[in-house]
């Protein structure tokens, strides 16, 4: 974890700070100093509330829009793979396999591209 806090504020050029807090130990974990995260918070409470409310995150929210990227991200792979299935239909009729011989799907998939083609006509 102190790690990934380290890089975060070498890579992004940012202050941080963490505090760890775990029932198994006694002690807080604090990085990289007490006296350095008592400075992150006082240069955070001397932001507008405006800007402060825009750089927090809970975990509740960070999943969230973590669970919303990866929705849309599923989403775009499925089109892209029905995408290159009806392609696939498309070369096999090209090769000589008659519509017939294709499952509802198949067809189905076929005139949704073909429904798609014409409305960009």
């Amino acid at each position: 974890m102190i790690n990934k806090v380290s890089e975060l504020s070498t890579l992004c050029d940012v202050k941080v700070c963490a505090i760890i807090y775990s029932p198994y130990y006694t002690q807080l974990e604090v990085w990289p100093s007490p006296l350095r995260a008592q400075h992150v918070f006082a240069d955070f409470k001397w932001m507008p509330e405006m800007e402060q409310s825009q750089k927090m995150v809970n975990q509740v929210s960070f999943l969230h829009l973590r669970i919303t990227k990866a929705i849309d991200q599923l989403k775009k792979q499925c089109k892209g793979n029905l995408q290159k299935e009806i392609a696939h239909i498309i070369f096999q009729c090209l090769m000589g396999k008659p519509l017939h011989q294709l499952n509802l799907i198949d067809l189905n998939n076929l005139g949704w591209l073909t429904e798609q083609h014409l409305k960009e006509i």
